[in-house]
């Protein structure tokens, strides 16, 4: 039987994840496989991240206060598969523990002097054959074992009975889509075998019906999967625009039902985020505040998230008072364009000097890359894959090129922030 293994790189200082809590106990950003064991035995100090590949980061969402919650951590430790979890304090009761499980590797630094000897000891014993090793080791790797099966076990239990729900976007046109699809299908079948005097101009119907049928049904999929799977996958792309420092308060302008507001909570474990929204259901199905908590309840940030009623062209908060403003797929409802630059200046007004704003949009980006300029913001850019936003351009007739245009308040007193219309 083998020595439980800590592969992955050796590294002198390991980076730790931006989420994890400051103290001893840290997980490795970049290393977790999914494992889910630590977070089974410290479930009340662990957490995990989703990022835009399948699986979770897991982290210290807290450090430990009580020794009962000594033992759990270092048991999150002891039953790591890859050695993401670690120990970097300097506590010879921990160190030695750790060392009694075979984790003694998985410790940044040695035990004092007066403990070193035992601690080497105990490390040099799971090197050796002794009888008593395999004993020890086979509890550890029985431990690793069941933490992973109840972890998985009952995280898919929870994750089924709240998975987050963002709701289908545009679910009016995503229906007209379908249901435009399914006629014309219908009409192309119907040409297709009926038995007309002009077999060219039932050919030609049948054809034309077919193209309209595989475009309307193609794009209703296309809408679909994007409201589902796509944005999903994609606000942790436009989230890693902003530079990010855990103690940020972070206003999403038409949260909806959450996509980027619960998304920034888990990126600000010692702030808050706020969002607001006029909830029409026109825009998003089942767009109501009830939906956004209970998506921050389901992704475990419920206690640092908050929801008004507001509109985006007069945000009910006072200058200054947040340090990033997001939004996903709003402005371009306001048709007019005094209304947009209106809805720009609100969001520069309520930014602190410094702050950041980040707004995602379908359109009309160039419009919003002049605006942010001309209210002062530095470093003012476009975002966008050219490749996906020929495509989609082609294939949407020019509606619909999603991208971002994010900048930074300039941060010196005095510097153009205002407020008003164009």
């Amino acid at each position: 039987m083998e020595a439980p293994s800590r592969g992955g790189p050796q590294m002198d200082k390991p980076r730790r994840h931006p989420l994890n809590a400051a103290g001893d106990f840290y997980a490795i950003d970049g290393w977790c496989i999914s494992c889910e064991a630590p977070e089974h035995e410290a479930p009340d100090l662990m957490a995990h991240e989703c990022v835009e590949r399948p699986g979770y980061q897991c982290f210290f969402r807290r450090q430990l206060a009580t020794s009962e919650e000594t033992e759990r951590a270092v048991w999150a430790v002891a039953v790591g598969c890859c050695g993401a979890v670690r120990y970097g304090g300097s506590d010879p009761v921990v160190l030695r523990r750790l060392a009694e499980l075979g984790a003694a590797d998985a410790c940044d630094k040695h035990a004092e002097p007066g403990a070193a000897a035992d601690t080497g000891r105990l490390q040099a014993f799971w090197n050796t054959s002794s009888p008593q090793r395999p004993v020890l080791l086979s509890l550890v790797v029985r431990r690793r074992k069941a933490s992973r099966r109840k972890f998985v076990a009952e995280a898919t239990t929870e994750r089924t009975r709240q998975r987050p729900s963002y709701g289908i976007d545009a679910p009016g046109l995503v229906k007209g889509f379908f249901l435009g699809g399914a006629l014309a299908f219908t009409i192309a079948l119907a040409a297709g075998l009926s038995p007309w005097p002009g077999g060219t101009v039932a050919v030609v119907v049948a054809s034309l019906a077919g193209l309209a049928a595989v475009y309307a049904l193609g794009m209703g999929c296309y809408m679909l999967y994007g409201s589902l799977v796509g944005k999903v996958r994609e606000r942790h792309r436009l989230l890693a625009l902003v530079p990010w420092s855990g103690t940020e308060a972070v206003l999403d302008v038409g949260c909806g039902r959450g996509l980027l507001l619960v998304a920034a909570a888990g990126r600000v474990p010692s702030g808050r985020a706020v969002g607001i929204d006029l909830w029409q259901a026109e825009d998003q199905s089942g767009n109501r505040p009830e939906a956004t908590l209970a998506n921050a309840r389901a992704e475990g940030v419920a206690e640092r998230v908050e929801v008004q009623t507001g509109d985006a062209r007069q945000l009910p908060f006072p200058d200054g008072s947040f340090d990033v403003v997001v939004s996903h797929w709003v402005v371009h409802n306001m048709y007019e364009p005094a209304e947009r630059a209106r809805s720009l200046a609100e969001m520069a007004r309520v930014l602190k000097p410094g702050g950041w704003v980040l707004v995602a949009d379908i359109e009309h980006h160039a419009e919003y890359v002049r605006r942010l300029q001309e209210l002062g913001f530095v470093g003012v850019r476009h975002v966008v894959s050219r490749f996906w936003d020929a495509v989609r351009g082609a294939i949407t007739f020019g509606s619909f090129r999603p991208g971002a245009v994010v900048g930074q308040r300039h941060a010196e007193p005095g510097a153009a922030a205002g407020g008003g219309g164009m």
